[in-house]
């Protein structure tokens, strides 16, 4: 009985030290050390398929400008998403560039055209959070431009 109190402290312990450590980084500030500005953050509940699919627990959004590679600023989109565990975070990783079915039914076969977000994203999971960087322009990410901002933020919250 000891050792199973024991490890729901540590359990817990460790619960803790993940949530100060994302509290520590917050998204705003790792965007603003990494380049970004003009941002603007909302914060969402999760959908109906969200929560069925991935058990999504909150999301939050950033959009943002950043200087790309030919000194001109785009805008892109930056997610947080939290999860359980971080097993469901990796879970979802792998589907990040997936429809949600609310847009698919909505556009049809446009929704691709409609929704070039989703196509055109880049992720990585820390700890029980997804984070995705999106653009709404091909030319972004041609460039290399996308995979820069989302390696700039991945190596922000692992320092």
């Amino acid at each position: 009985m000891r050792r199973f109190a024991l490890a729901v402290i540590a359990v817990l312990l460790l619960g803790n030290f993940s949530f100060a450590f994302s509290e520590k980084k917050s998204l705003e500030k790792v965007l603003r050390l990494v380049g970004c500005t003009s941002i603007k953050r909302v914060v969402f509940g999760p959908t109906k398929w969200e929560k069925e699919e991935f058990s999504l627990q909150l999301k939050q959004t950033c959009w943002v400008k950043f200087r790309a590679k030919d000194g001109l600023r785009y805008r892109f989109l930056v997610e947080e998403e939290s999860y359980a565990t971080e097993e469901d975070a990796k879970k979802r990783l792998p589907r990040i560039k997936e429809f949600p079915p609310e847009l698919k039914e909505k556009f049809g076969t446009a929704v691709d055209k409609m929704h070039a977000e989703y196509i055109l994203r880049e992720g990585f999971v820390l700890y029980n959070k997804v984070y995705i960087v999106s653009t709404f322009t091909a030319f972004v990410e041609m460039n290399g431009d996308l995979k820069n901002l989302r390696e700039k933020i991945e190596k922000a919250y692992k320092e």
